[in-house]
């Protein structure tokens, strides 16, 4: 299955491969983003409270993970940059089938894998028309907004906010 999510400002629109819209990803502030079907209800909510992100369903939280970033010998991350933050390279949950892992490469292509098998990707993360590209038909569109809104957090984690 590919997915198209398009970007307006605030929101992002997700379209399946028959170009129907299936759902939408809607900012709420800088901490939250709402996932919403295609009638505009609230599903699901991803919140950010430092490097910790929570995904609510109606308010009750069913799943919590945190960012992970490139440690030394000392366990500091690593800066590879003086101006801009540690990238976040991996994020990773358990589910009931196993792991859920989100690996963000420094090129900004993001993997998704369940165990040791691989379950899709996300490309173009930079540009107003991402493509999100899964190998298996047992995630849902709701599950792959969840994982593209976990995604959104990670792109956006090392962003140099200027004043």
């Amino acid at each position: 299955m590919r997915l198209t999510i398009k970007t307006f400002g605030k929101h992002w629109d997700i379209y399946g491969e028959n170009g129907r819209k299936v759902g939408k990803i809607k900012a709420i502030g800088k901490k939250e983003l709402d996932i919403l079907d295609t009638e505009g209800v609230q599903q699901f909510a991803v919140k950010k409270n430092d490097d910790q992100l929570i995904v609510l369903a109606k308010e009750t939280e069913i799943l919590s993970c945190s960012l992970l970033r490139e440690t030394d010998a000392e366990g500091r991350p690593v800066q590879k940059t003086l101006l801009r933050p540690p990238m976040a390279q991996k994020l990773q949950f358990c589910t009931k089938r196993g792991p859920l892992t989100i690996t963000q490469t420094p090129n900004r292509i993001f993997f998704f894998s369940l165990g040791e098998k691989s379950l899709g990707n996300i490309t173009h993360m930079t540009r107003g028309k991402k493509e999100m590209e899964l190998y298996s038909s047992q995630i849902s569109p709701c599950q792959c907004m969840i994982l593209m809104a976990l995604s959104l957090f990670m792109f956006h984690d090392d962003d140099v906010v200027i004043v």
